[in-house]
């Protein structure tokens, strides 16, 4: 795999924390994999035993100097502990909501099994560039070259990512949680979130680019497969349209929702005050980990129930409000923003682009909630600029705004010339390989969901339908205007 050069940002590097999970699909002859794992005493293929390819990752990783973990049971097993102490180390974990599609099921072929696995990073430091960098290219490249390769460990093994893999990242402020974020700063991204919503959606694949379709509590909320039909990354717009609340009106605007997060959020800015969850918190997040941006993890309590369940004591864990600075139950809180909206990938420079987009996201709250470069008076004028602007978009947001690298803004301008035929290089596979037609059928249904087309063809859904907010009759007709000159450069209309 090819190294990415750190090309410095025109912005200082935050001084904040972050790790990457990174979720995927193993496939492979269960035969093969047990004759890797137990040589010549290999037990009985048994399709049911789900962990072999958490322990072939492990394997691999650990013989190519990576120190990692097997997470033999939930992601939430290393819990427990100061967080110094559990995210020091890759871990290999099992990830329940990631699964073969119905399609593909039926072509994984007899005595393969597929195993779904979420790779965790060691917490790192966003300004040791160099040693997370380097990091994170020779995991994905050791995945890359022992597993997609019919000379890898195991010829049979792929790796493939689908609709219901992520990538999330966790933004901190420390390993230790000796610095925490504030309740301003917090509101501050949530301002940045949802004003710029529309132009962040253009950062991902059409897949990720949705309203939420949270269900009352009566309605059945599985499939009948038993697979959850939530979305698990809804955005800010999704929370606004649904909250009864008067003052976040579903006719509301981005300025609008922005005014509510602004008076919701101007308390402390006390590093020592812990946030907790209050109602203002509960507005932003419905009172849940399933948005894309998921603040569970820098609040008390840190669990609350699906929005369905709001005002009801269901799922609500914890009591207490505040700790000290040094209380064990603090160091034992993960205390990050989860970014959460961004589909599965294995592609390091994917990797690379979003972790410094959400970065500079958390560094621009911050900075305008500590009175840096950028007053919190100026991110009002920044918002009251841009957010209703019909002709801002997510160039002029990448660098004129976050200021992100120019590797990233190279990056993302590709992204927005890619076509439906331009089809990610699948897993090697000669014509003989078992499993060629899933990698295939796999690889043309991504290359849909990421084509610029299908992307355009969401935005101007969501933007008909409302989703963004309510504007004014001119900058409507504007925005329509430039979505039909955006369709038409996609090959839409």
């Amino acid at each position: 795999m090819e190294q990415v050069s750190a090309n410095a940002s025109s912005q200082a590097i935050p001084d904040l924390t972050f790790g990457i999970e990174l979720e995927f699909i193993l496939i492979g002859d269960g035969q093969e994999m047990n004759q890797q794992l137990y040589g010549s005493g290999a037990p009985a293929f048994d399709a049911l035993f789900h962990s072999k390819g958490r322990q072939l990752v492990h394997r691999v990783l650990s013989n190519h100097g990576v120190e990692a973990v097997v997470n033999g049971f939930t992601p939430r097993d290393n819990i427990g502990g100061p967080m110094s102490e559990r995210y020091q180390k890759w871990t290999v974990a099992p990830e329940p909501t990631v699964r073969l599609s119905n399609d593909e099921q039926l072509l994984l072929p007899e005595g393969f099994i597929a195993e779904a696995i979420e790779l965790k990073s060691p917490i790192f430091s966003l300004q040791d560039q160099d040693y997370w960098r380097g990091e994170i290219n020779h995991v994905l490249d050791t995945l890359q070259n022992n597993f997609n390769s019919e000379q890898g460990l195991c010829p049979s093994i792929r790796l493939l990512v689908n609709e219901t893999c992520a990538f999330h990242v966790h933004v901190g402020k420390s390993d230790d949680a000796s610095r925490i974020f504030t309740l301003r700063t917090i509101g501050n991204l949530y301002q940045l979130a949802t004003g710029f919503e529309r132009v962040i959606d253009e950062l991902h694949s059409a897949d990720r680019i949705k309203e939420s379709t949270w269900a009352e509590p009566t309605v059945d909320m599985v499939d009948q497969n038993g697979y959850i039909k939530i979305p698990l990354f809804t955005p800010p717009s999704s929370g606004w349209k649904r909250d009864a609340d008067p003052d976040v009106s579903e006719e509301g605007t981005p300025l609008t929702w922005c005014k509510v997060i602004e008076d919701l959020t101007a308390g402390s800015n006390d590093p020592n005050h812990v946030v907790t969850l209050n109602r203002a918190l509960q507005r932003l997040t419905g009172g849940s980990r399933l948005v894309a941006y998921n603040l569970n993890n820098c609040i008390v309590p840190d669990l609350w129930p699906l929005p369905a369940y709001r005002g009801t004591n269901v799922g609500a864990s914890g009591s207490a409000t505040h700790y000290h600075p040094h209380d064990p139950q603090r160091a034992s809180n993960t205390w990050t923003i989860e970014f959460k909206q961004h589909g599965g990938t294995l592609d390091v420079r994917t990797v690379f682009a979003w972790v410094d987009v959400v970065t500079a996201m958390t560094g621009l709250a911050e900075h305008c909630a500590d009175g840096g470069f950028l007053e919190r008076e100026e991110l009002h004028d920044l918002l009251q600029e841009h957010a209703e602007d019909a002709s801002f978009g997510p160039a002029e947001f990448l660098k004129d705004v976050l200021k992100v690298s120019v590797d990233t803004q190279d990056y993302y301008a590709w992204v927005w010339e890619r076509t439906w035929n331009n089809i990610d290089p699948a897993p090697a596979a000669s014509n003989t390989y078992p499993a060629r037609m899933l990698l295939r059928h796999n690889a043309v249904q991504m290359a849909d969901l990421r084509s610029r087309a299908a992307v355009v063809i969401e935005l101007d859904y969501k933007l008909r339908s409302k989703q963004y907010g309510m504007f004014n009759s001119e900058t409507k007709s504007t925005m329509k205007d430039s979505m039909k000159v955006k369709l038409r450069a996609a090959g839409v209309v």
